[in-house]
């Protein structure tokens, strides 16, 4: 029972997060229809040390994941070093060039279905699940 729950854990989890990469219009519409904001969060995940840190420690949760799931329109704005396509800079680019200009490490940036932005909250190391859940949750 218990390997069950741990593999149907594990499944949830890397579905959560594996998605494409959706354009601003797309999420836009998403939003829009489901009646819910867009939590962008941009990563290094293959270099940045605190994102790395939060996605093991935040990301990976059974609640993050269902939050991400249920209540919002996630979309991982990952700039990773390595298996990085031209196709996946530009998405990186058109997205940070509108929302996070300054390129900053992990950040989250909440906009709602009309493209304003909401919240913007970085890495605190010491917020629990719950806490970013909650900063989250406009």
């Amino acid at each position: 029972m218990m390997k069950k729950l741990g593999l149907f854990f594990l499944l949830s989890t890397t579905l959560a997060f594996a998605q494409t990469n959706k354009s601003i219009n797309e999420l836009t519409r998403l939003a829009q229809n489901q009646n819910k904001n867009i939590v962008l969060y941009f990563t290094g995940s293959d270099w940045c040390k605190p994102c790395m840190d939060l996605d093991k420690k935040i990301l990976q949760t059974p609640e993050f994941s269902n939050f991400i799931t249920k209540k919002v329109i996630f979309q991982k704005v990952d700039y990773r070093r390595v298996n990085f396509s031209q196709t996946d800079k530009n998405y990186f680019e058109e997205l940070a060039k509108l929302f996070n200009p300054k390129k900053s490490f992990p950040k989250f940036i909440v906009i709602n279905k009309n493209r304003k932005t909401l919240k913007t909250i970085g890495y605190n190391f010491m917020w629990t699940n719950k806490e970013y859940i909650q900063a989250l949750n406009l």
